[in-house]
């Protein structure tokens, strides 16, 4: 299934919703993992130069990204939308677009919301869906759980942050490995 494959040359990272209101709402157990799993996305996706969209849902009444994970991300634009589905915002659908790559790595929140709609309406647009399983909150765990079943259901691929990222490696010994490896023990 070679459409299933990520490489850092066909990868978009995505990072849906992870503001401090946001986020502040979400299961306390999950967020800790998420919010680490986000820097280490960042950080692969900085060493191994894969682009990064980052939005941001009503910033007015939600707040900004969350320090840590902006931070990670380093200078990023922000795409500012009230649609839950980012693929509903022309403004990014524009950004993406740009970038002339066709697999899509979903994290953020909601799972169940804005992460879930996004996906169906980036599958529709015709991209290679990928959901980073650790890297998506919600505020319950069940609601979560249902939303990567259901996504997965649907043909988009449900793995883990070291999946993604060591298919964005495909080996060992680079300098960027070494960074990425010691960013997951």
């Amino acid at each position: 299934m070679e459409h299933a494959i990520l490489k850092s040359s066909n990868s978009v990272l995505i990072v849906v919703d992870v503001q401090e209101r946001l986020m502040d709402a979400m299961d306390s157990n999950m967020r800790a993992g998420v919010e680490e799993n986000l820097e280490r996305l960042a950080l692969g996706a900085k060493l191994l130069k894969i682009p990064v969209l980052v939005t941001e849902q009503y910033p007015k009444g939600l707040g900004p990204t969350i320090p840590q994970v902006a931070a990670a991300l380093g200078e990023q634009t922000v795409l500012e939308k009230t649609d839950f589905s980012c693929g509903r915002v022309p403004e990014f659908c524009d950004a993406l677009s740009a970038l002339q790559r066709n697999h899509v790595v979903l994290t953020g929140a909601e799972s169940h919301i804005c992460v879930y709609q996004t996906a169906l309406d980036l599958q529709a647009q015709g991209y290679t869906v990928h959901i980073v399983t650790d890297a998506v909150a919600s505020r319950q765990e069940s609601h979560r759980a249902l939303a990567l079943e259901q996504m997965s259901r649907l043909g988009m691929f449900t793995m883990p942050t070291e999946t993604v990222l060591f298919q964005w490696l495909e080996k060992a010994g680079s300098e960027a490995f070494k960074q990425i490896s010691r960013s997951i023990r």
